[in-house]
């Protein structure tokens, strides 16, 4: 299962260590959040939101899960950075299809 929250945490924690990779993961995480955010305060349907996510989110995303791989590369360390790429690249290509799951049972709440 992947979860964009666990994948926050670690770049998080890295973000004393690494402070400049780590607040571009966090601000590019936080993008995605805010725009889920306005989705929700304007009652948008769930039609709606898949559209808008894919207008509004998909290419931040892409670019993010771009940037995670590239850096994976080429980050060589075991540390904090070295650990949350290496959590990043292995869950971002479990997000989609899990959160949407997850999202339907949420849903029916």
């Amino acid at each position: 299962m992947g979860c964009m929250a666990h994948i926050r945490r670690k770049f998080f924690e890295a973000k004393d260590h690494y402070p400049q990779a780590a607040e571009y993961a966090l601000r590019e995480i936080a993008t995605c959040y805010a725009q889920e955010r306005k989705y929700r305060e304007n009652g948008l349907s769930p039609q709606e939101k898949l559209l808008r996510r894919r207008e509004d989110i998909k290419p931040g995303y892409d670019a993010f899960k771009e940037w995670v791989e590239t850096q994976h590369k080429n980050v060589l360390t075991k540390g904090a950075i070295g650990r949350a790429l290496h959590y990043a690249v292995n869950q971002l290509p479990l997000i989609d299809p899990i959160e949407n799951k997850i999202r339907l049972l949420a849903l029916g709440r």
